[in-house]
């Protein structure tokens, strides 16, 4: 049977509409059939064409429904019925179309709408321009995101030109990577002025995803928990464009930077408060992988340690061990440190009556058992020198820190 489709199956005015036909006719008598006559329906002359042609094309120049019919002539001119026909039905030229598409929170910055992408309600908006503004710089027609799953749209003039731009983007957001991957239905148009050349169909195709900035919160203590003030750290990150900054410390032991775009940043150290060494993990490497991320790093510092101090070196009687000043006595000296600081040892020097010197030595952990070593009121001891003569003496003592310091 005889078989005549078209395509497009809904043209417009102006549009090329191309028929294609088959098995249209056979001749009884003479098997002389030379032609086609293809009638569009729309008061045009009908065209004839060759019998091994299987197509033709037309233009409809008004809209409406048309019965397009085809029929067969032999070499003697006779022509035969309709041999098929059909309805096309042809539109008009849009004067109105719609561009627009989505808004959405691009969580990883990789550019496209992953599975399970949340999109936005009302964070921020898609500007349209004239196609002349380059920069997007004048006042656009707004168009909110203002669905639930982040729909923006514009009816603009069919076949014609415009400009797009996301703008107004709230504070804590920045523009996705733009133009990832090869399918644009999913992918950011970005942050650029974007020329777009409307057609007569809907295009929403023009998708914009934002990134939600991160946050650093530094905090800084001393060796026993205190916060502490004072300290200065750096801050950059090649691949997030965040340029070398410095900032300090000054309330409460504790600093927050914001604004943070995904990427791997170096946070360093670089001075420690007055009076304590830096970190020994000074340099840290914080990768911020997904928006809206928050991270916290400490950083301890301990204190530079000063030099011991010595006190007065006593020489106390044991009660009930000393007769006209001969006997026992109690040697100590007291001493000042800071933070960790201890006293590992303690020499006593003895001037005795007649002008002779005498060296006591007490090491912690020593053999000696006349050594006593008071952390808490800083005071080292030797306990039950003898005097066996009587006349003056004075003590004189002096300390050694862990460190190796001795005190002056």
């Amino acid at each position: 049977g005889t078989t005549l489709t078209f395509t497009p199956t809904s043209p417009k005015v102006g549009e090329n509409v191309s028929f294609s036909f088959t098995n249209v006719a056979t001749d009884n008598d003479f098997g002389d059939i030379i032609k086609y006559i293809v009638d569009f329906g729309d008061g045009s002359t009908p065209i004839e064409v060759a019998s091994n042609v299987t197509s033709a094309t037309h233009t409809y120049t008004l809209a409406g429904t048309y019965t397009v019919s085809i029929k067969a002539k032999d070499a003697a001119g006779l022509r035969s019925a309709v041999c098929k026909d059909l309805l096309v039905t042809v539109t008009a030229i849009p004067t109105k179309v719609n561009i627009g598409n989505l808004i959405w929170n691009d969580t990883n910055n990789n550019g496209i709408q992953d599975d399970n992408t949340p999109y936005t309600n009302g964070a921020g908006y898609v500007g349209l321009f004239p196609a002349t503004d380059t920069n997007c710089s004048s006042t656009p027609a707004l168009a909110f995101s203002n669905t639930a799953v982040g729909n923006y749209n514009f009816e603009v003039t069919a076949n014609s030109s415009y400009r797009l731009k996301f703008v107004a983007m709230p504070l804590q957001y920045y523009n996705a990577k733009s133009n990832q991957g090869n399918d644009d239905t999913i992918d950011s148009d970005g942050d650029d002025c974007i020329l777009i050349n409307v057609g007569t169909v809907d295009d929403l195709s023009f998708d914009f995803g934002y990134v939600e900035f991160g946050k650093l919160i530094v905090n800084k203590k001393d060796s026993l928990g205190n916060s502490l003030n004072g300290a200065r750290f750096s801050l950059e990150s090649t691949d997030a464009g965040y340029p070398l900054t410095e900032f300090s410390i000054i309330s409460a032991g504790s600093a927050a930077v914001e604004g943070l775009k995904l990427g791997t940043y170096v946070l360093k150290e670089i001075q420690a408060p007055v009076g304590y060494v830096l970190d020994t993990n000074a340099t840290r490497n914080i990768p911020f992988t997904r928006g809206r991320q928050q991270e916290t790093s400490d950083f301890i510092n301990t204190a530079v340690p000063q030099p011991v101090v010595c006190g007065t070196a006593t020489m106390t009687p044991v009660a009930g061990t000393t007769v006209g000043n001969k006997g026992k006595y109690d040697l100590s000296v007291s001493y000042t440190v800071t933070g960790t600081t201890q006293v590992n040892k303690a020499v006593f020097e003895v001037t005795k009556f007649d002008g002779s010197k005498e060296t006591l030595e007490c090491i912690r952990g020593g053999a000696s058992t006349n050594c006593q070593f008071d952390d808490t009121a800083k005071v080292v001891k030797y306990n039950e020198y003898s005097v066996t003569r009587a006349g003056d003496y004075k003590v004189n003592a002096k300390v050694q820190d862990n460190l190796g310091n001795w005190s002056p």
